[in-house]
């Protein structure tokens, strides 16, 4: 306990340097007082003619964020109007108003058409305008994730990955959050989401790119809210259905939100796999025709606005969602000499509810001092029903086990945050957190045939401290400095209820560096370079003892002795304008990877994640972005090469692979969209793991009706190339198999927006920097 007080103190006592950021406010009116709805502000540095940003003008207001002190130009364009050039000077944060003259040339029923990039790029950031009516018409928030250049989402949905960089942290306004919570956040609400690939030292050590959400921001004081109803045909019809209300009048502001959906979803997958010291092989396909899902979400949260800056904020969100589905599985079983074919019927009845609520207490002091207190709990249960019925053809079936599993986890956390602002370009910056975690895994097993019943009582506990100081400084105009450092002492045990000894107990303490230098140079071009230490830690639920049938010989299971996995990279970024070449080299010990091993004492194979010794790699991408007239375009291409390793396992290939992204849209008129988009990866040879070239395409089409209504047709996977395979040697176990995708889609989406807009101040900030370990 010294030790770590000693560790704290030392940390929390670095001073460090950073630079203050400022935000502009803006009101749009004609000369006579009336708000001008709509238009663009382009925001220039002093004497630089390329825009630093572009905002759109909603309701005749706009808001320009997280912008360093200094001179500035903005240039605010209205159809019909004079353009208005004005300088602003920015010390402070301003909220201003700008009156347009009437252009004396007015076009007669003539509108203009033209559109704006939905995604720009800058230093290694990719910036996605969430309020295009492509991207505002999609249902969820994970749907619009995965349609960002070079971020993937699972076939099952549960999992996002970055090309190259692996599962990224998500904030909700530079605030923490995880997919629970995104699956309430209704997307009317956000105005833009940023794909950091190098995020500073102020993320958490387990972030290597970040995806930050930003709330749509500047409207007027008043109740509205929006309803969206999308109909989705796949293999199976499924039914999304969001409300979401606002609520303020400058005292108090409250946000509420619900979500409930009807869904029927299809999956399938199959692996042949061989065991040669124990004579085994097995080849079989899952088949889960119909899983009846219903999801039921709610959002609730409570903004007290204080003095300045200051505030309290409560915030609950909360996600149940039930499953009742049979799996069909149909297996060829070969051990030893004798051969036979199994057909296995698996009734399931699961469950999952969550439910996690923060508060928030935020200061400022003299405009120098800022003080963040905060305080979450999260609670998490699944429950798994499960009857599994044997046969030797689909007709015969026989019941020969039941099992009841309940995995329950309940996270506590605490969390302060010091700023302080020693001088025009230097700000201190440092805090501590601390956070425990609770999990309990009961089976209980029946075996019908003999009577004899297993029960396993597992549990898991884990204490996580950490500290964290930053060191950022401008040290000439052009050039700036970012560097910090972060401690975490961790503390995890597990055991069973049967057994005296722990089955796991660790105790270790880390220290994740991380240095930036950014440089600007003439004629639009800059150059960013990094280096990080991070970590990633495993799921809790994949760390328990829950199990699940797949075929007499394989089990789907948790792994106690998972590991977390440290990373380092270095990358470097060149801009100029607004096209990028990033590239980056990457080393990371005991990746997680799922594979199915062989346990000799018990003559069962599982199916789980595991840490394999070692993956490294490097990455060269080109974001190469391109507008004109009604026309946008977005390309990405990537060389990446990945190279997984293990003493276990038989290495085969390693070669390079591309990834390639190219995205259209078409202003056909000023309220029809048209866009398309597609994705591809080639055969990707890792090393241990061979898998498949991979193609996906999407076609959408937006119509807008008035200001309150929208209509969106969409048709996903058009090349139906969504098959993932892969094949691995490790651990004496051969195996390859494919996971077949239900991608192809057409859906149709009807949103509408009504009531008054308001000035949305909310702030709410996640205090559990583990929220993305829950599910």
């Amino acid at each position: 306990m010294k030790h770590k007080i000693t560790l704290l103190f030392y940390l929390t006592l670095t001073i460090g340097f950073g630079q203050q950021t400022f935000s502009i406010k803006g009101k749009i009116t004609d000369t006579d007082g009336i708000t001008i709805e709509f238009g663009e502000v382009l925001l220039l540095k002093k004497e630089q003619a390329n825009p630093v940003r572009y905002v759109p003008i909603e309701q005749g207001f706009f808001t320009l964020d997280d912008l360093p002190r200094g001179n500035y130009s903005l240039r605010i364009n209205c159809a019909g109007f004079k353009e208005l050039s004005t300088e602003v000077y920015l010390d402070d944060n301003k909220f201003v108003e700008y009156q347009l003259t009437q252009s004396v040339n007015q076009l007669d029923e003539v509108t203009m058409v033209a559109t704006k990039n939905p995604i720009s790029y800058k230093n290694g950031t990719v910036e996605v305008d969430v309020q295009n009516p492509v991207f505002s018409a999609i249902p969820d928030t994970l749907g619009v994730l995965a349609r960002i250049p070079n971020v993937q989402l699972s076939p099952a949905r549960d999992n996002i990955t970055v090309i190259g960089k692996g599962n990224p942290l998500i904030y909700l306004d530079n605030q923490l959050v995880d997919f629970e919570v995104l699956s309430t956040l209704n997307v009317a609400n956000l105005s833009s989401v940023e794909l950091i690939m190098n995020p500073s030292s102020k993320y958490e050590a387990s972030g290597r790119a970040v995806l930050v959400l930003k709330s749509k921001r500047n409207t007027k004081r008043g109740i509205n809210g929006s309803l969206q109803e999308t109909a989705s045909f796949k293999r199976n019809y499924n039914n999304y259905l969001a409300a979401n209300t606002n609520f303020g009048n400058g005292k108090l502001e409250v946000r509420a939100s619900a979500n409930l959906n009807h869904l029927q979803t299809w999956e399938s997958n199959g692996f042949l796999f061989e065991i040669p010291r124990a004579q085994i092989t097995s080849d079989y396909l899952v088949l889960v025709p119909k899983n009846k899902r219903i999801q039921r979400n709610y959002g609730l949260g409570v903004y007290l606005p204080l003095n300045g800056d200051s505030y309290i904020s409560v915030n609950s969100v909360g996600k149940f969602q039930t499953d009742e589905f049979d799996i069909v599985t149909a297996s060829f079983l070969a051990i030893g000499e004798e051969s036979s074919t199994i057909y296995t019927l698996t009734d399931n009845d699961n469950s999952n509810d969550y439910i996690t609520s923060n508060l928030n207490f935020n200061r400022s002091f003299d405009d120098e001092w800022e003080l963040f207190l905060g305080a979450q709990h999260s609670y998490f249960a699944r429950k798994l029903g499960t009857e599994i019925a044997n046969g030797i053809t689909t007709e015969d079936y026989n019941l020969e086990q039941t099992r009841d599993q309940k995995f329950t986890l309940n996270t506590w956390a605490l969390r302060m945050d010091v700023a302080y602002d020693i001088k025009t370009d230097a700000k201190w910056e440092w805090g501590a957190s601390s956070s425990q975690a609770r999990a309990n895994a009961f089976s209980l097993i029946e075996n019908l045939s003999d009577t004899e019943n297993t029960i396993i009582d597992f549990a898991y506990t884990e204490q996580l401290y950490a500290a964290y100081t930053n060191l950022s400084l401008q040290l000439l105009k052009s050039w700036k400095l970012d560097s910090g450092l972060r401690m975490e002492h961790n503390e995890v045990k597990s055991e069973l209820e049967t057994i005296e000894t722990p089955l796991v107990e660790r105790k270790k303490t880390r220290f994740f560096p991380k240095f930036a230098m950014h440089f600007d140079f003439k004629n639009g071009i800059s150059l960013s370079s990094s280096y990080a230490k991070s970590i990633a830690r495993p799921n809790y639920a994949r760390t328990s003892s829950i199990a699940a049938f797949i075929n007499p010989v394989l089990e789907g299971t948790g792994n106690i002795n998972l590991q977390p996995s440290i990373t380092d990279e270095v990358s470097m970024n060149v801009q100029h304008k607004d096209k990028s070449l990033r590239f980056g080299f990457y080393k990371t010990n005991y990746p997680f990877n799922f594979t199915i091993s062989y346990d000799d004492s018990l003559g069962v194979a599982a199916l789980s994640q595991v840490n394999l010794d070692k993956e490294q790699g490097y990455y060269i991408s080109a974001l190469l972005p391109f507008s004109k007239g009604i026309w946008t375009s977005n390309n990405t291409i990537s060389l990446n090469r990945n190279k997984i390793s293990d003493d276990t396992g038989v290495e085969g290939r390693t070669t390079p692979f591309l990834y390639l992204y190219s995205q259209h849209q078409f202003k056909i008129t000023k309220d029809t969209t048209l866009a398309f988009s597609a994705w591809a990866m080639t055969k990707r040879n890792e090393g241990l793991f061979q898998r498949n070239a991979l193609c996906s395409g999407e076609l959408t089409f937006a119509q807008k009706i008035g200001q309150s209504l929208m209509i969106t047709l969409r048709i996903n996977d058009i090349f139906r190339q969504l098959e993932f395979e892969d094949s691995y040697q490790i651990a004496g176990v051969r195996a390859s198999g494919s996971y077949f995708s239900d991608g192809r889609e057409l859906a149709c989406s009807i949103k509408y927006n009504w009531g008054q807009k308001r000035d949305a101040k909310f702030k709410n900030k996640d205090v559990d920097e583990n929220l993305n370990r829950i599910n």
